[in-house]
């Protein structure tokens, strides 16, 4: 009894993949949309967030001014494009879509800074795209603190306690598997499984109804009970 089962499974197997080939619009279900699906979803639908557009008003044109533009510049996450020298050009870039990004940095920053006090820097960011944004303010965020943290270790190394970069806790982080963060090998695989779970569906729709034109699904219907006799 199982072999029988077995054999009416490998005759509609056998059938329904002569029909599958002889059909074009079935052979074109099963290739074409599968690998169109790959590509965009691999490439266009990229959520890496890289090369952000940015601008930076620098009002203080100091050294520690410089170095923080560097930092930005040298990170591949940001790609300083403009400087603008008032608040309207800034918000005409913005306006514009031409940066997504700009930092604004006021004429007292540095002294702030030697003074021991707080530096303000005012961000300003394109909403339009909130993902885009929210992880552009994320890495904005990274770059600051990395500067902040180095600012008062040299400063408290000048008033005599040498040590201090070395002290504190130091966070490695290590990424297994993916370790660039390319969303596109989380998306291929999950396309893959996507498509493969779709796709029999489909075919097994487009078979019912092909059957059902050319009148022969009763004779599907009873093809086990012949195939068994």
């Amino acid at each position: 009894m199982k072999f029988l089962m077995l054999n009416k499974v490998r005759y509609l197997f056998v059938k329904e993949l002569i029909q599958t080939l002889r059909d074009k619009r079935m052979r074109t279900t099963l290739i074409v949309p599968p690998i169109l699906q790959l590509i965009i979803f691999g490439y266009a639908a990229n959520l890496d967030v890289k090369h952000i557009r940015t601008a930076v008003r620098d009002l203080d044109q100091s050294v520690e001014s410089r170095d923080l533009i560097g930092r930005l510049g040298s990170s591949k996450y940001f790609d300083v494009i403009s400087f603008p020298k008032t608040p309207k050009e800034v918000r005409d870039l913005i306006n514009k879509g031409e940066v997504t990004i700009s930092f604004d940095l006021p004429v007292d920053f540095s002294r702030n800074l030697k003074k021991g006090d707080t530096a303000t820097v005012q961000i300003v960011l394109d909403g339009t795209e909130s993902n885009t944004a929210l992880i552009a303010l994320g890495y904005a965020n990274q770059i600051l603190s990395e500067f902040s943290t180095q600012i008062l270790a040299k400063k408290l190394n000048r008033a005599g306690m040498i040590g201090f970069e070395e002290a504190g806790v130091d966070l490695q982080h290590r990424i297994w598997f993916n370790p660039n963060l390319e969303s596109r090998l989380f998306y291929v695989p999950g396309v893959i499984a996507s498509i493969a779970f779709l796709i029999p569906i489909i075919l097994t729709a487009q078979a019912i109804v092909r059957e059902r034109e050319i009148g022969t699904l009763e004779q599907i219907m009873v093809t086990p009970s012949v195939l068994g006799s």
